[in-house]
């Protein structure tokens, strides 16, 4: 069952390198995490006298970008990687925010995103050319029970911002080539026809979205996954793409999806959340 939920009493995380802060990033960052009644952290790190300088600079420059005054400013000695995992409480839900540079993203930065995309526990927002406004979510479901706090946190951001969303699930099967069986692919009535789990998990998707003020459409697409969410992308000019990272419970569910994540960071070109369960709401459900 699918309620709404708003994440409260979290942080929000937002990493700054020593290069010009982005405004557009900037902005997009603090909208995500107003939304989400976070608090707002800015975190430096540094590794000599000169870059913490440079860092100094980059908070002052951040700070002034910002409609509302960061809840913490954070200067750390040492690797940004080093610091989150010293810095992330393991109970709390937390928000990582990446890619708030003018910089273009450099093959570590990508790689330590792909990383962090793997890491249990904490949420994860990567910005790559945001909108200067929230317009359209496309919320990414498994179809599964799992995939419910996504589609929540999707919701809350689009009720937050007042954005449209659209809700999609890929049904990803084996190819025919192995089978020796013709391909059969359904269409999304005939889905919501059946009173099977998918089709009662898409029908509570679209009821919360109801329930929540939020214009919402579902949407079906058949194929591998990561290529039809970059279709999905092509075709429509989405603002953010929301998608879920499942705790680590079900090996099959970390093999099936926790690769998701970090392989949409190689081709999306535009923010990407990966959503997370707060560890205290899965240890009461």
């Amino acid at each position: 069952m699918m309620n709404m939920t708003t994440p409260t009493g979290g942080r929000a995380i937002l990493c700054l390198s020593s290069k010009t802060p982005d405004p557009d990033s900037i902005r997009f960052a603090e909208q995500i995490t107003r939304a989400f009644k976070m608090k707002l952290i800015l975190l430096h790190t540094s590794r000599d006298t000169a870059e913490l300088h440079r860092g100094q600079l980059a908070i002052e420059s951040a700070r002034q970008l910002l409609q509302t005054e960061p809840d913490e400013l954070l200067e750390i000695r040492g690797n940004l990687e080093a610091a989150l995992q010293e810095e992330l409480d393991p109970v709390a839900h937390e928000l990582v925010i990446l890619g708030t540079s003018l910089e273009s993203f450099d093959r570590s930065t990508t790689m330590m995103s792909r990383r962090l995309a793997q890491r249990p526990g904490d949420s994860v927002l990567i910005i790559q050319h945001p909108a200067q406004a929230i317009r359209r979510i496309l919320i990414c479901t498994g179809g599964q029970p799992a995939s419910n706090l996504v589609i929540e946190r999707g919701l809350t951001l689009g009720r937050e911002l007042g954005a449209e969303a659209t809700i999609l699930h890929v049904v990803s099967g084996i190819p025919t080539m192995y089978t020796g069986l013709p391909a059969v692919e359904e269409g999304l009535q005939q889905i919501l026809s059946r009173d099977t789990p998918l089709a009662q998990h898409l029908r509570a998707a679209a009821r919360l979205a109801e329930e929540t003020g939020v214009k919402a459409q579902l949407a079906l697409r058949h194929g591998v996954v990561v290529e039809e969410i970059l279709r999905a992308c092509e075709m429509v000019p989405y603002d953010l793409v929301v998608i879920g990272s499942p705790e680590p419970r079900s090996i099959l569910d970390h093999i099936v999806l926790g690769r998701i994540g970090p392989q949409l960071l190689s081709s999306m070109r535009i923010p990407l959340l990966i959503a997370r369960l707060d560890p205290e709401a899965a240890a009461g459900s």
